[in-house]
């Protein structure tokens, strides 16, 4: 062991020591007043213990005399370890950890404040071709079969005992099996929406901002999609969801995938799942496509309903399938064809 480790060992051994005895004192007095009453607590006593307590700060003071000092420039080095200048905390040439994100502040926005620098902290791994991660590891022992595993919470209000306001990035119990991105409140927290946004720009003097809300999930559980956009070149309307299919890599038609939409029923016994999808059908090579709708009834094969061709006409894919239209006098009317070519129309309930 290096004199400065030994050192530092023999100052930590001091330290320890040295908090040991606060709290034995502090807690003896405690003990001590909460065996009377309120007014013989507050009167002085001799405890029998006064003598051991006096030889116990006498030890307490030689030790702390021995504990050594460090100026700012200094660091202390343990074990595969160090506390440099500045606060900085090192594993030696693996990880370094401290204090960052300081700066200039940044000027309000109107009468709007903005979040200043500072408070923040850094990991650095030391090695070449290093990863920086935080795991977050489950308990070694049992784990539990509902809520969090672990998690990583951010808090918008100080929590207590009834108000909570934050956000969750979790692992689920046993029983949960799922990862999740949780919006939660309690109490005096308010339920907040959450954002997925693209920020670029607007930070440095004379450089354009841009923005966009790319998708909201609001506080009652509904999504939207394009919510805002500030600033940019491409303005609306646009491709708020887009569904695409990869790349191919050899000739062929690739269908795009399914935009799927699922109703319920209960018919007073079980419940039904009602299915409607939609998707882009490749029909050769050269890219002649048709947009598909179909329907399917709990785990039945899906059906054709109608497809919109790329040249533009509309077609009903059911047998004897018509379109229905509403005269001027509000009355519904079916138009179909039969088999002769002739159109025919019939009324139709309101």
């Amino acid at each position: 062991m290096t004199p400065r480790v030994a050192e530092v060992s023999s100052a930590w051994r001091a330290t320890i020591k040295a908090v040991t005895v606060i709290l034995f004192l502090l807690v003896g007095d405690a003990g001590i007043a909460a065996t009377g009453d309120s007014t013989d607590a507050m009167k002085p006593k001799e405890s029998p213990t006064s003598k051991q307590d006096s030889d116990l700060m006498s030890d307490l003071m030689k030790d702390m005399a021995t504990i050594p000092t460090a100026s700012l420039d200094d660091s202390i080095a343990l074990r595969d370890f160090e506390i440099l200048p500045g606060g900085l905390l090192e594993w030696s040439d693996n990880l370094r950890m401290g204090y960052g994100g300081v700066g200039p502040g940044v000027a309000p926005i109107g009468d709007s404040i903005r979040a200043q620098r500072g408070g923040n902290i850094f990991l650095e791994p030391q090695g070449d071709y290093m990863r920086c991660a935080i795991d977050l590891l489950p308990t070694a022992g049992k784990l539990p079969d509902l809520d969090a595993i672990g998690e990583l919470t951010i808090h918008r209000i100080h929590p207590t005992a009834t108000d909570h306001e934050m956000i969750s990035y979790s692992g689920m119990g046993t029983k949960n099996g799922v990862y999740g991105i949780i919006v939660e409140a309690h109490g005096r927290g308010q339920l907040r929406p959450l954002v997925f946004m693209t920020v670029q720009g607007g930070l440095n003097p004379g450089e354009e901002g841009f923005a966009a809300e790319a998708m909201r999930m609001n506080e009652d559980g509904t999504i939207a999609l394009g919510v805002n956009r500030i600033g940019g070149k491409l303005k609306r309307p646009l491709d708020s969801l887009t569904i695409h299919q990869p790349d191919p890599d050899k000739v062929g038609a690739y269908d795009s995938d399914y935009l799927r939409w699922i109703g319920k029923s209960h018919d007073g016994e079980m419940a039904h799942q009602v299915n409607w999808r939609m998707n882009v059908d490749v029909k050769n090579k050269n890219g002649d496509s048709n947009l598909v709708v179909e329907s399917g009834f709990d785990g039945a094969n899906y059906r054709k309903r109608v497809e919109i061709t790329d040249g533009g006409d509309v077609e009903l894919s059911s047998l004897g399938s018509g379109v229905i239209l509403r005269s001027p006098n509000g009355k519904r009317w079916k138009l179909t064809v039969e088999n002769n070519g002739k159109l025919r129309t019939d009324p139709m309930g309101r």
